[in-house]
């Protein structure tokens, strides 16, 4: 209805300082989203082997989206279904590979980004099957283990 809230998120940068405050690196992942339910608009982060991974939900269109030589900006996600769990992961010099790590509509849930790293190698991942009405359904949960 008239006056209802929409959330925007028109992508994420991710910045390495060092200890001087002085700036090493810095990426931009493209992600366009729009939802009046932000719940899945976050991103999870876990360090593992000396390299970030960074989280995120993505349109499943974008999966082979080339975030680092693309000209076009990648499909905007809209609603709260045909998400993808996309994950990029940064050296230490800040080079990026992304890689879709799930299809959030053949797992029956999308990402809910209140995801927390357990221990060096372990990374809790909550999932939600949001319903009609914008809230959420079903919340699911489970362990991803990285070696």
């Amino acid at each position: 209805g008239e006056g209802d809230a929409v959330y925007r998120n028109e992508g994420i940068i991710v910045i390495k300082m060092d200890s001087s405050d002085q700036l090493l690196w810095c990426n931009y992942i493209p992600k366009l989203q729009r939802s009046k339910m932000p719940t899945f608009f976050g991103h999870t982060v876990m360090m593992f082997n000396n390299k970030l991974l960074l989280f995120y939900n993505d349109d499943n269109s974008n999966s082979n989206y080339d975030i680092e030589r693309a000209v076009k900006a990648p499909k905007k996600m809209e609603g709260y279904t045909g998400f993808s769990l996309m994950m990029v992961e940064f050296s230490e010099a800040g080079k990026m590979k992304r890689t879709l790590q799930g299809n959030a509509t053949k797992l029956g849930a999308n990402i809910k980004m209140s995801s927390e790293q357990t221990s060096p190698n372990r990374m809790l991942i909550y999932a939600a099957t949001p319903n009609l009405m914008g809230g959420i359904k079903k919340l699911k949960y489970g362990f991803v283990n990285f070696k």
